[in-house]
């Protein structure tokens, strides 16, 4: 095999990288999908409004709690980008995991929905800053840096257009349960792929 051809069979870091944040999306499409359908959509109006809430103070305070703590703790390791984009990756596909036994639960064992939908969420935001503090590494120029995070950008909406079929099937046939824990398969693929990013 000659080093030409090996070139071109070789992803590039950036090509490794969008490989990641789609896989990643994808398997935040089937949580997203797992949750509206069984918590929110299942309720009258006047029930979901507090539920709803709670979700998206949920989603807004893992940015907040995170930023601050792993953005200089990235920046004195040289491996750690990498290496907290795959701890995301598999600590999502155990709370998704988890979350499967407990979407359809009522009584006291429901209360367990939401700290798992939250960690999931904490860990998704950890992912997202890894990345943005990832891009700059494997790509070279500020013109250059601005057209990856435009690809990522289109990569994600593509990729989240393409993970909504499966899971809305999943969701609407074999249940929740079955969403989440393909879910959690597609995370534990995007932790290992995170390893191949140089």
């Amino acid at each position: 095999m000659t080093d030409d051809y090996r070139k071109t069979m070789t992803m590039s870091p950036f090509s490794r990288l969008a490989v990641v944040q789609a896989t990643s999306v994808a398997g935040d499409v089937f949580l997203n999908v797992a949750l509206v359908g069984s918590i929110f959509f299942v309720l009258d109006v006047n029930q979901a409004r507090p539920k709803v809430l709670l979700y998206l103070v949920c989603t807004m305070l893992p940015f907040v709690l995170l930023s601050p703590l792993i953005g200089p703790a990235l920046d004195r390791s040289r491996g750690g980008r990498r290496l907290v984009m795959a701890a995301c990756a598999i600590g999502r596909a155990i709370c998704l995991f988890t979350l499967s036994f407990y979407i359809d639960a009522s009584g006291p064992a429901s209360y367990l929905l939401f700290p798992l939908a939250f960690g999931a969420l904490m860990f998704s935001k950890g992912h997202s800053i890894a990345k943005s503090s990832l891009v700059p590494a494997v790509v070279k120029g500020h013109q250059t840096f601005v057209k990856a995070n435009s690809r990522l950008a289109i990569i994600s909406v593509m990729s989240g257009f393409v993970a909504a079929v499966p899971a809305i099937i999943l969701f609407n046939f074999p249940g929740a349960q079955w969403a989440l824990r393909v879910g959690a398969l597609v995370f534990v693929a995007c932790g290992l792929l995170a390893f191949r990013i140089p």
